[in-house]
């Protein structure tokens, strides 16, 4: 399932023993198991680097362990224009744990559905913290979060042996893996897990925001990108060894801090369309200039850039980053997988909304990427207090929690189709408002003919490069 732009439980201390790992102890409903990896803990970016290490299974622990303390975030840069509910550079290398949130169940041989919980944030920022357990335990659900490495921790690569790159993912890897070997001793049901992840996020798979497709989601050119994070710290980039040994020298904030610098680099090099539209590393040189007039002019027209362009640059990143890349990647899917998939479309505007939280105004400019997902986690963005938020947040709670539950996503009078790659039109739900819920269908996302031809460059230029 792919979006595109009950009575509670009482909580007690767990009473099973994990076999090899201990006696597992909740507190209160805000934080039921802290499950820690201790063998993680040990690492450092220096081991990262120079081992080439990517993440190990926990040793054994004898007698009990109390897993109750609240383990420190992963090491990650907040955008200049986050709100400042945090210091710019949070957290910690100290930081991948996995933490466990279970229901009591009415029977030790009933098995919950599982919802395993990969935070978004581009790869750079957020953590497992950010969902709101609470909510999610009003339902009969095992719920997993975890940490994962971010920017240069866990996705700094040189392209070759020296940094083969994505930790991060392979965090998360190690993460099911665990989740799956265990997940009985929590009263979960193995063959009913459903990843559910927000942008950068088994046997099912609910994806906020995103999909593989989307074009932020692969990383071109590694090897240029690290050489240049590197020089940033003033570390030598002509031999990847020497330039690795250097960076391990250089402290975590001034590695993550480097990072901004870069961005800001991104931001005013050459031309701000290639980086705005993510396409600086994968047209041509001699194309590139092509590609951003053809875009503008098929966005703006004639019209100059000012304040009063904010809606059609908004058009423009929404086809590029996910309208267009999500049909393509749901019809595409749908053909090749035997299992069915659905996909709203999210229109609803919370009375305190992500969008002007970020932008401190208030011009009706839509809903922002993961509107709906903020609902459902824990921000200082949002107040949900008002009776339709309230609403809509059960909503889509109920959602989530019986795709996970059933296999697909349920609504009360509602015929949920799911996709066909086959038809003309594309078909999807429309949530404009609790009270307006339904079936809807749309053609052209994107618009797919601009978005076709540029993307056709972009798979020429990849082949080209890999001869």
């Amino acid at each position: 399932m792919v979006r595109f732009h009950g009575s509670a439980h009482p909580w007690k201390p767990y009473e099973d023993t994990i076999r090899s790992l201990g006696t597992a102890e909740n507190t209160k409903p805000s934080r039921a198991f802290a499950m820690r990896n201790p063998q993680l803990a040990n690492l450092d970016f220096r081991k990262y680097i120079m081992n080439i290490q990517p993440p190990h299974p926990a040793e054994e622990w004898s007698g009990e362990l109390l897993a109750t303390k609240k383990c420190s975030i992963c090491t990650q840069y907040y955008p200049s224009y986050s709100v400042g509910y945090l210091p710019p550079i949070p957290g910690s290398e100290d930081c991948l744990y996995l933490d466990i949130y279970a229901a009591i169940r009415k029977s030790k041989n009933t098995l919950l559905p599982v919802i395993f919980w990969i935070h978004g944030g581009a790869n750079l920022f957020g953590s497992g913290s950010d969902l709101n357990k609470t909510l999610m335990m009003d339902r009969d659900v095992v719920v997993f979060t975890f940490n994962y490495r971010l920017g240069p921790f866990g996705f700094l690569s040189t392209g070759d042996s020296v940094v083969p790159g994505n930790m991060g993912m392979k965090d998360q890897s190690l993460a099911l893996r665990w989740v799956w070997n265990k997940i009985q001793n929590f009263g979960g049901d193995p063959k009913r897990v459903t990843l559910f992840g927000f942008s950068s996020g088994a046997s099912r798979g609910i994806s906020i925001g995103g999909v593989a497709l989307a074009p932020w989601s692969r990383m071109g050119q590694a090897r240029d990108k690290a050489r240049k994070m590197a020089a940033t710290v003033g570390c030598p980039t002509t031999c990847e060894t020497e330039m690795v040994n250097c960076v391990q020298t250089r402290p975590a904030n001034l590695l993550t801090r480097a990072l901004d610098d870069y961005l800001q680099l991104n931001d005013n090099w050459n031309d701000i369309a290639p980086h705005m539209l993510i396409f600086n590393d994968t047209i041509p040189p001699n194309q590139k200039r092509q590609v951003a007039e053809e875009t503008r002019k098929h966005y703006l027209g004639s019209e100059p850039i000012d304040r009063n362009s904010i809606i059609p640059i908004i058009s423009m990143l929404g086809d590029r980053q996910w309208g267009y890349c999500m049909e393509k990647a749901m019809r595409l899917q749908a053909k090749r997988n035997k299992c069915p998939m659905w996909t709203y479309v999210y229109s609803y505007k919370t009375m305190y909304s992500i969008t002007e939280a970020l932008m401190r105004q208030t011009r009706k400019l839509g809903v922002n990427n993961g509107e709906d997902i903020y609902l459902v986690t824990v921000t200082p963005l949002m107040n949900v207090t008002w009776s339709s938020d309230v609403q809509m947040q059960q909503i889509l709670l109920d959602i989530y929690i019986s795709f996970a539950t059933h296999g697909e996503p349920r609504m009360p009078q509602v015929d949920w189709q799911p996709v066909n790659p086959y038809d003309k039109y594309y078909h999807y739900l429309h949530i404009v408002d609790p009270q307006r819920i339904g079936m809807d269908t749309g053609f052209d996302f994107g618009p797919r003919s601009l978005w076709d031809r540029i993307t056709t460059i972009e798979q020429q230029t990849d082949r080209i490069g890999r001869m």
